[in-house]
């Protein structure tokens, strides 16, 4: 079920080349289906969706992801979205990080997770050591994994206990 779904479709030109972005908030409880096969962005930022088990269709062309705002307890399933490098899950209420579901993310270079509810999170170098930025502050650590000296920018600053 969607509630008031309201679509914005815009193509960003710079220089020679475009980027597809995708911006929907209006008050979604799921990944639209709708989303254009070629979208790069997709900006699902101030909305209600609450679990992500999988994304619905393929976007082979997908690189970024933002759910910030929204209310994830769980690290959304993107098995059907390797090539994305940029994860964006700011104040949501995520618990628990998943290995597998973060290992499947091959390509991931920047991982966003700050002011959520985590109290552990595995190691989490990326296949390959692809991760170059990985923001945790904000969090409710207990044990962390994470080595900051693989991250050319890390941050877990301001952490509750």
């Amino acid at each position: 079920m969607k509630i008031g779904v309201f679509f914005l479709y815009t193509t960003f030109v710079c220089g020679s080349s475009s980027t597809s972005y995708t911006r929907v908030s209006e008050n979604l409880i799921t990944i639209p289906e709708d989303i254009p096969a070629d979208t790069e962005i997709i900006d699902l930022t101030d909305n209600r969706i609450a679990r992500v088990d999988s994304i619905p269709y393929p976007l082979p062309a997908l690189s970024e992801i933002d759910l910030s705002d929204n209310l994830l307890t769980e690290f959304p399933d993107f098995s059907d979205c390797s090539n994305v490098s940029v994860v964006k899950l700011k104040r949501n209420s995520i618990t628990h990080i998943s290995a597998d579901r973060l290992n499947i993310l091959t390509r991931l270079t920047h991982l966003f997770l700050r002011y959520n509810s985590l109290q552990t999170i595995p190691d989490v170098p990326g296949p390959g050591n692809t991760l170059i930025e990985l923001q945790l502050h904000g969090n409710k650590w207990k044990i962390m994994y994470a080595h900051p000296a693989r991250y050319k920018t890390y941050h877990a600053e301001c952490n509750e206990a």
